[in-house]
């Protein structure tokens, strides 16, 4: 919980530098990244429990590897990579300047110290290329960790900037999005059904205080309000199925992901057709349902938004026909 908020700080402080040193607006922390820094908190915890553990016989290298590999496991084969953190725009933005020379001019000194400072205005840049890091989140999440330089270094690599940009990318690439549904419509129907039914006076009495309570001046009832309700009650966060993960994309899938109806950590993969035994089950990782518009249609428009959430060229049949 400390790390969770010591990153939200970070990213509530991150400004984005324009070509001219300008500020923009702050950084959103978005849920990909919440997710990323558990999983990383959850990576350190298993990194020092394995090196308590192994105090008092032998505790080399081959013995540490082990240890990731087999904390590893359960992301193993799932996509995400440090590079995708620019492809992704994830974190703070930064500026090289590629001069006449070939020589990149950056804050990277910064970055790596988790600092950031305006852009040098290059009188012999040709090219600005933007890149993204996350150095400022890692160094509020590491030093709520109390990670120490050395765990840092270590050939383990858990406790680096690296690590978090992968686990970021792993998480914004293959987590699936999770929303609880406005506890308002249940709660009104609870209160419809005790009420004695709709239009009764003890109904109308407490409908009267519910819409007072939720800011309505005449004690009327709206839709709005629902909306209200849902805003602030409602979670929406991201999560990752370490086996739905590994189902590929196809616009033209023979399975779709389901939600639970209530909240219970699980969801399930329903199949659309008959699938023959070893036949290769494919979802759509974007809405291509009959509310999705032209993107259901569009070969570009798919691949357009495949390519900028997932990274990926779609070569599916539907697209390749």
């Amino acid at each position: 919980t400390h790390a969770l908020q010591a990153m939200h700080r970070s990213c509530s402080s991150a400004f984005t530098y324009t070509m001219d040193g300008e500020k923009s607006s702050p950084a959103l922390v978005k849920p990909p990244l919440l997710l990323a820094t558990r999983m990383f908190c959850a990576s350190v915890q298993r990194y020092r429990m394995g090196k308590n553990a192994a105090t008092g016989r032998e505790n080399d290298k081959s013995h540490r590897n082990g240890k990731d590999k087999e904390d590893d496991n359960i992301f193993r084969g799932i996509c995400g990579d440090p590079s995708d953190i620019t492809a992704l725009e994830l974190g703070d933005e930064f500026m090289e300047h590629i001069a006449a020379h070939g020589e990149g001019k950056n804050s990277q000194n910064q970055q790596q110290n988790g600092e950031k400072s305006p852009l040098d205005n290059c009188s012999d840049a040709t090219t600005a290329t933007p890149y993204y890091s996350l150095a400022r989140a890692h160094a509020a999440v590491s030093e709520t960790l109390q990670i120490s330089q050395q765990e840092q270094r270590d050939d383990a690599n858990v406790c680096s900037l690296s690590n978090f940009h992968r686990l970021v990318a792993m998480a914004a690439r293959n987590s699936f999005g999770v929303a609880t549904q406005s506890p308002f419509q249940s709660y009104h129907a609870a209160l419809l059904r005790n009420a004695g039914g709709r239009g009764t006076t003890k109904h109308m009495e407490a409908t009267k205080q519910l819409a007072m309570l939720l800011g309505s001046p005449d004690g009327t009832l709206n839709r709005t309000m629902d909306e209200h309700v849902r805003a602030k009650c409602a979670i929406s966060t991201v999560a990752i199925f370490s086996l739905a993960a590994r189902i590929n994309h196809s616009c033209e899938p023979c399975a779709e992901v389901r939600g639970q109806t209530f909240m219970d950590c699980n969801i399930d993969v329903v199949a659309l057709q008959d699938i023959m035994a070893g036949q290769e089950i494919t979802i759509s990782y974007i809405d291509i349902g009959r509310n999705a518009g032209k993107r259901a249609t569009n070969k570009i428009k798919r691949r357009r938004e495949l390519r900028s959430r997932y990274l990926f060229l779609c070569d599916c049949p539907r697209c390749c026909c």
